[in-house]
């Protein structure tokens, strides 16, 4: 005879196959317990998939971001003139129209907008712009007494948009001759989609 654990097992053949029966049962147990949360996880996903096909975006609608500048100077304004920024750098979401200038929201939500104007030397008195959602002002930059220098101004601005509502740049004020610069990132705008709603 063995000694030790297995001599006891050995010597009493009956809780040998107590214990295998004991292991046989937990292991029905582990595998029912296994399968049941298999069967819920499965449903759970399926839930979500389908939840997210109503209410989620897609990949391209989430990424939405623009940034354009002017190619070449921008001769002496007329007020209420539509800023082209007719080089386009990105355009993720296709929001922004360079043959218009002005972006249109793509999606629902909470967006960043920065504008950079510049001036060159001698090239004017009052040169007002401003930012505008739908044609309400909602940010301004004034280049005034650019006469013997650079003038370099920037705005940030951040709206919540619905999806069509359109942003655009536009000369609102303008005294005696301009010219913003254009080339070399010296006027650009850009945007991006912060958050969706």
């Amino acid at each position: 005879m063995f000694a030790g654990a297995s001599g006891l097992l050995l010597d009493d053949p009956g809780s040998l196959q107590v214990r295998f029966e004991e292991e046989r049962q937990a292991r029905m147990l582990l595998q029912s317990q296994v399968t049941d949360l298999q069967s819920k996880m499965r449903i759970f996903e399926e839930s979500i998939n389908s939840e997210c096909t109503l209410k989620c975006p897609t990949r391209t609608e989430r990424s939405v971001a623009f940034m354009a500048q002017l190619a070449a100077d921008l001769v002496n304004p007329a007020n209420g003139h539509v800023v082209v920024f007719n080089d386009v750098i990105t355009n993720e979401g296709n929001g922004y129209n360079r043959l218009h200038g002005i972006f249109t929201a793509p999606v629902n939500g909470t967006y960043n907008f920065n504008l950079i104007v510049s001036s060159r030397p001698g090239t004017g008195q009052t040169l007002h712009i401003n930012i505008k959602k739908d044609g309400i002002l909602t940010g301004y930059i004034f280049l005034d007494h650019s006469n013997n220098m650079w003038f370099r101004r920037s705005t940030d601005i951040t709206l919540r948009l619905q999806q069509g509502n359109e942003i655009w740049v536009e000369v609102t004020s303008v005294v005696g001759a301009h010219v913003l610069a254009g080339g070399k990132f010296h006027t650009h705008f850009s945007g991006f989609l912060i958050s969706i709603d």
